[in-house]
């Protein structure tokens, strides 16, 4: 394919009507808006088509990503140095993502009151919460845990 061709195909093909995007300064805004509709249309389609067992992994997971994006990470010591940070939840013994959310920085403007690992894991769990499952993750998500427990 010519670059011409792909500029044109480019050019015309939109996942989401740019003309509703809210605006940067507005709480509502999303920086993945141009892709949302298909990201709720993935995690949906995750959640009803396969039941997945007793045990859940919450971990994150990083897209190589050269594009422009406020959000991307920098890791020097990777072979791929520029990320993207996705949030999932998979079965653990099939590996099947069962919902997932992209990380795109700061959500809030006062500190949140149990922390990130707290808010990831709270808010990726909550279609499985009250349902007798096993939840594993690292230690990046206790952080939350000890520091409510062992106050400095």
């Amino acid at each position: 394919m010519s670059k011409t061709r792909y500029s044109k195909i480019s050019q015309y093909l939109h996942l989401n009507d740019s003309a509703n995007a809210p605006n940067k300064n507005d709480p509502n805004y999303d920086p993945l808006h141009k892709v949302r509709p298909v990201i709720d249309l993935l995690v949906n389609n995750y959640k009803t088509v396969y039941l997945p067992g007793k045990n859940l992994s919450v971990d994150e997971a990083m897209i190589g990503y050269k594009g422009r994006v406020h959000f991307r990470q920098y890791m020097p010591a990777k072979p791929t140095k520029w990320w993207i940070k996705v949030w999932e939840v998979c079965e653990s013994e099939t590996g099947y993502c069962v919902n997932f959310d992209a990380y795109t920085g700061k959500k809030y403007n006062g500190k949140r009151p149990h922390g990130l690992g707290h808010d990831v894991v709270w808010s990726l769990t909550q279609p499985f919460h009250h349902q007798h499952r096993h939840l594993y993750f690292d230690r990046f998500f206790l952080q939350w845990l000890w520091l409510k427990i062992l106050p400095v």
